[in-house]
């Protein structure tokens, strides 16, 4: 679709301040010189223009009359002599400047008559000078007619994009500021900071402008991230907040790559209005980097030495930041000629330097669609090849941080198709879990069986591990769909292969799937299968494990005499193979039937002494279930301040370690507990809090039966129009997660 979208100025008050300022002193008679500096896209133009569109005077309110010459410089015509200044006084020739030319004298004209043929001249010039006398002539003469034009009015002489001017223009430039002092006569310059190092005779002007007390360097600096939510918010676009700030963060406060990122989402169709003149697409938007900042970053780097661009290319596969000692690895040069490149980049407004120390120097590029914008010229062979060196040279570089850099490795070799991406994906998806960042892990291994099909298709075993990993993190995160259909490839791979303890191992997860939805007696059958599997092959700890699940599969049918027997048998065996780890959860496990039954304290025995192996195995995620059981036991004990302060060291020891599903889960069960006790006003803020840390994570059921417990509060409160809130609410996430017993009875609720 058509996108036009003009942006109103905006937020520039200092800098239109300055202007009027420097012109109030042009009209006394002083003479001003402003050069106004920044990056390509950031406004200059636009603030010029928003300038010289007002002739008002803001501190008086009087109107300043000025005459307005304008020259640009363009980067074609940057060998011909003193284009810009053609460019500026051709409008001499037109009738309504040509009478303020009126008494100038003929030898003034004359040099005139060599920018703009088209103004008339009755004397030519005379013979026998040198050249040198010819250029002085034209300097003079060029100077006569700005200070004879502002005699009537003050001028203003604008000049865009000098940072392409030719050297002549400069020097005629250096010339006028060094004579206006005392004159009606305003001068702008812009130019663009990154590109003034390419120009020797233009960083030479700067330096010398200094000197003089009539001229004033001013630099336009990004739109901050408030800037732009008040910009935005003057035009027709409804953009939401959320939307503004990763438009903010993608353009750098940059207004240009602002517009163009908007036009680009626009035309492709990503954004796009309805019928009621909204705009939808924010959600799943990758923000584009526009065309024609791509072609403006490009005109620059290739005015580079393939040296530098060829450091900015292995820069921008290695991503942002990147470490000296890591770039030095992966090139040719030696320290010096790679420290001596770096600096021309850096002088050149590509790269920043974020950090130096003795040990260690970082650098960045100055913006991220530079980076990306060389990426995106890179061949496809290119990139390939630049990422494997850069994974060779992180484990070359830092062979003590392997599990650190564990995913950086991966990124590279995944990005040049090299099959060890598969080993450092899982590594870092282990990585990962530690961390309890689930939903991050399991991407990880999808990313895994991806490259396991393209490149390991034969080696199913591998595939049956990877699969297996990534469907415990979908039964911890309660996304049983992805869960039922992972166990499904489980069993069919286990039948392919043909081997009996992979079947088996599939069998135990699919009794323990089929117990969470409620399905207990195919549940018992499945468990009971893969136990006679493991007896067959005489593998006592997979017979232990299928004891425990059975114990598991009769506690939640309250078949408690059952479940005792199970996770007895299961705890004698662990005992007998010295198993700690399967010791202690069936001891938490036998906690937990103690406490269905009624024998809070024999239950409190046991999560005591499965604590304390849990302890001895440094495992703090049992450590918190363990704890969290205990406060249970408590509170049927009647101990309810006791019962508490457990709460309060779990949920404490459960920040510590990160785990944000367990966190959820004690503020669901604060909640319920603050509700009984009638202290209903934190009952209500502590399943808020759930409900706010499921969110945060995406854990889906946490999300459901928090929003489940809210409606029942408000229902006990009378406040029915917010119970069905929360209740419709629900439902839609009851419907993600695939609980359909729990969305039945929502349902039943509302009618």
């Amino acid at each position: 679709s058509s996108f036009s979208l003009n942006l109103p100025f905006h937020n520039r008050h200092h800098e239109l301040a300055v202007l009027w300022d420097q012109l109030s002193r042009a009209v006394d008679g002083k003479g001003s010189v402003i050069f106004l500096a920044g990056e390509a896209g950031i406004g200059k133009t636009s603030l010029i223009s928003e300038f010289l569109r007002h002739h008002l005077d803001k501190v008086s309110g009087s109107f300043i009359p000025f005459n307005v010459l304008a020259g640009r410089c363009f980067p074609l015509e940057s060998s011909a002599p003193y284009t810009m200044w053609a460019d500026a006084l051709s409008p001499l020739a037109n009738p309504e400047w040509s009478v303020l030319l009126e008494g100038l004298p003929d030898i003034w004209r004359q040099q005139i008559h060599r920018l703009v043929p088209d103004i008339k001249a009755s004397t030519t010039e005379p013979e026998g000078i040198s050249s040198e006398e010819n250029q002085l002539r034209l300097l003079q003469g060029v100077l006569k007619v700005l200070i004879h034009l502002s005699q009537a009015t003050p001028l203003v002489l604008y000049f865009d994009d000098i940072h392409w001017a030719d050297q002549p223009s400069l020097t005629l430039l250096h010339y006028v500021i060094r004579q206006m002092n005392g004159h009606s006569l305003m001068l702008i310059c812009s130019y663009r900071t990154e590109a003034v190092v390419d120009k020797p005779h233009l960083e030479q002007l700067l330096h010398q402008i200094t000197q003089y007390s009539h001229a004033y360097e001013l630099e336009l600096e990004p739109l901050d991230r408030e800037a732009v939510y008040q910009l935005l918010a003057q035009t027709e676009l409804n953009l939401p907040h959320s939307f503004i700030h990763r438009l903010h963060h993608h353009s750098e406060g940059n207004p240009f790559v602002l517009v163009e990122t908007l036009r680009a989402l626009f035309e492709a169709g990503i954004l796009h209005h309805t019928s009621q003149k909204q705009i939808v697409g924010f959600e799943q938007v990758n923000l584009p980097l526009p065309q024609k900042v791509q072609e403006i970053i490009w005109s620059r780097v290739i005015t580079l030495e393939e040296n530098n661009r060829q450091v900015l290319a292995t820069a921008s596969v290695i991503g942002c930041p990147f470490e000296f000692h890591l770039l030095r690895e992966i090139c040719d040069w030696t320290e010096n000629e790679l420290v001596q490149i770096l600096g021309q980049l850096i002088n050149r407004g590509f790269l920043a330097e974020i950090s130096s120390s003795s040990s260690k120097m970082i650098l960045d590029f100055s913006h991220e669609f530079i980076r990306q914008s060389i990426y995106k010229k890179l061949s496809a062979m290119q990139r390939q090849i630049i990422h494997r060196r850069v994974a060779s040279a992180l484990l070359a570089t830092n062979s003590a941080e392997i599990e650190r850099l564990a995913e950086d490795v991966a990124y590279h070799y995944e990005k040049a198709g090299d099959v060890q991406a598969i080993k450092y994906l899982i590594q870092s998806a282990e990585n990962a879990e530690k961390l309890f960042a689930y939903v991050h892990a399991t991407d990880l291994y999808m990313r895994a069986l991806a490259l396991h099909h393209q490149y390991l298709p034969d080696d199913l075993v591998a595939e049956f591990k990877l699969i297996l990993a990534r469907e415990a993190l979908l039964d911890r995160q309660g996304q049983r769909g992805r869960q039922a259909k992972d166990i499904a490839t489980l069993l069919a791979l286990a039948e392919k292969i043909g081997d009996n303890s992979l079947k088996s191992i599939a069998l135990v997860r699919k009794a323990g799937y089929l117990a969470y939805t409620g399905q207990f007696e195919q549940a018992r059958q499945i468990c009971e299968m893969a136990l006679d599997l493991y007896r067959a092959a005489q593998n006592l700890s997979g017979v232990a494990q299928a004891l425990r699940e059975l114990g598991f599969i009769h506690w939640k049918q309250n078949d408690f005499g059952a479940a005792l027997e199970y996770n007895r048998s299961a705890l004698d065996l662990h005992r007998r193979l010295g198993d700690i780890a399967g010791e202690a959860s069936a001891l938490h496990n036998l906690a937990e039937i103690h406490r269905g039954l009624g024998s809070a304290r024999q239950a409190l025995a046991m999560y005591e002494s499965a604590l304390n192996l849990y302890w001895a195995q440094c495992d703090q995620r049992a450590q918190v279930l363990t704890l969290y059981g205990m406060a249970h036991a408590l509170y049927q004990l009647g101990q309810h301040q006791a019962a508490l302060e457990a709460y309060q060291w779990s949920l404490d020891l459960t920040k510590n370690i990160g785990d944000r599903l367990m966190e959820s889960r004690i503020y669901h069960t604060l909640a319920n507990i603050h509700w009984a006790s009638r202290d209903h006003q934190q009952a209500i803020e502590s399943i808020q809090q759930a409900i706010k840390v499921s969110e945060e994570t995406g854990y889906g059921p946490g999300i459901a039966h928090g929003l489940l417990a809210l409606s029942y509060f408000y229902a006990q409160r009378d406040d029915i129009e917010a119970c069905r809130k929360q209740l419709h609410e629900a439902m839609t996430w009851l419907q993600l997660i695939e609980d359909h017993q729990s969305l039945a009875s929502t349902r039943s609720q509302l009618l």
